[in-house]
């Protein structure tokens, strides 16, 4: 069935909606291709720029190959499969049935060299519970932070109120020691 509506974010979005062609299931593959991109990387696979529009990702796509950085140490069975995902001619593309049927995806990746301790060692599953568990140490130790810091907010200002105490118990003793034409001069 062949869909014609477009709703979505762009730089998820198959090329073919991007065009107004129309699309098919094999659109969900390109978007989900998109999002495991992101995820394993940090970014999008296509980024055309701040102020870019479509016709400018369109032809950021048509010309640019897929490119996996090299500070990110990814397996060579997840670069195949986000690929097969993420091939511009629908009718390359892997299938909803390959995707699920992939290796990656089903946990029967073998680990190449143990040694390499490569992100993408994991199954799909383990990998997004493996980002799932490292958000949540992250937002625990943020609220920790953030409790510790309060608790020096409240230290610092308390020493602060004593000395404005002070200083109005010392301006008071002061103003009792002047005559009363010395203390109206003072306020």
């Amino acid at each position: 069935m062949l869909l014609k509506s477009i709703v979505g974010t762009p730089l998820n979005m198959d090329p073919l909606i991007l065009e107004k062609k129309g699309y098919s299931e094999k659109c969900d593959i390109w978007s989900l291709g998109v999002i495991f991109y992101q995820i394993l990387v940090g970014r999008p696979p296509y980024n055309p720029g701040r102020g870019a529009g479509i016709m400018d990702l369109l032809a950021l796509i048509q010309r640019q190959p897929l490119i996996f950085p090299q500070d990110v140490p990814l397996s060579d069975s997840v670069k195949q499969l986000i690929k097969s995902m993420l091939m511009y001619d629908v009718n390359k593309r892997i299938s909803f049935e390959e995707l699920f049927n992939h290796e990656w995806v089903t946990g029967k990746y073998v680990v190449e060299d143990p040694k390499a301790n490569l992100i993408t060692d994991l199954s799909a599953t383990q990998l997004l519970q493996s980002v799932y568990d490292k958000k949540k140490a992250e937002t625990k130790k943020d609220k920790k932070s953030k409790t510790a810091e309060k608790e020096k907010i409240e230290v610092v200002e308390e020493p602060v109120v004593k000395v404005e105490e002070e200083e109005e118990r010392d301006k008071g003793v002061k103003l009792e020691s002047l005559s009363e034409s010395e203390r109206e001069r003072e306020l």
